[in-house]
Formats: structure tokens, C-alpha cells, sequence
């Protein structure tokens, strides 16, 4: 069973609903990213893994270019 909270890049993330969501907080923020990421049908908890592991990326990303 996947752990509930995890870290990733120094994001945590939190899954919820049976893990059917991912919620995601950048490092020091005490407010949950805007993006709620959940599992679609017939999607895995690694399909929704990735998703939030996309959207960190995706985040460091547009951070180090502002």
C-alpha cells in the first residue's frame, strides 16, 4: 500500500481519497498547490504518482526561470 504523505524534490505530497487525489505543497508553503491531481478511470496509483511527480517538475521548472 503507497504511503499517504510523501516527499519529492523537497514537495510534499499528500494522497487522499483512497488515493484517488494528489495534493501537493511546495517547499515552505502553507498552502496546497492550486492543482488538484487525481486518478482517472482505469488509472493506477502510479499513473497518479506521476502525475504529481510532473507537476513538481513542472513547477521547479517555471520557478528557476522567473
Amino acid at each position: 500500500m503507497p504511503s499517504a504523505d510523501q516527499t519529492y524534490r523537497d514537495y510534499r505530497i499528500v494522497y487522499l481519497k483512497d488515493d484517488h487525489q494528489a495534493w501537493v505543497w511546495a517547499p515552505g508553503e502553507d498552502l496546497a498547490m492550486i492543482n488538484v491531481h487525481q486518478r482517472g478511470e482505469g488509472e493506477t496509483f502510479d499513473d497518479l504518482q506521476r502525475k504529481a511527480h510532473e507537476a513538481i517538475d513542472a513547477d521547479i521548472d517555471q520557478r528557476a526561470a522567473e
